[in-house]
């Protein structure tokens, strides 16, 4: 297509801009923080890990304890009372569903 002198010409483009003539300076940031943080946390995690231990030690120990015994449940008088030799817990849903 050849530009015809009746078409209108279209504007020359205007660009503001500012020149820079040196490179602004890179800043760099400290390490420090970042190390003492994940040292911090690494600190944090073995305690809590050697503390979740030792419960879980203590724990087994009181299970199998021979001294553990049975556990009398009821009433204070004589004969209500039910000796418990063991307990179980179980995990139970219930959903009630509507018949139509």
């Amino acid at each position: 297509m050849a530009l015809d002198a009746s078409m209108p010409q279209p504007e020359p483009e205007v660009v503001d801009g500012v020149v820079v003539r040196e490179p602004a300076p890179i800043e760099r940031r400290s390490v420090a923080p970042v190390t003492v943080q994940a040292a911090a946390v690494a600190g944090a995690s073995l305690v809590a890990g050697a503390t979740a231990v030792v419960l879980a030690k203590g724990v087994a120990r009181a299970v199998s304890s021979p001294r553990r015994g049975r556990r009398r449940l009821g009433g204070r008088r004589k004969g209500t009372r039910l000796d418990v030799l063991a307990t179980r817990t179980f995990l139970v849903d219930v959903h009630l569903v509507d018949r139509r």
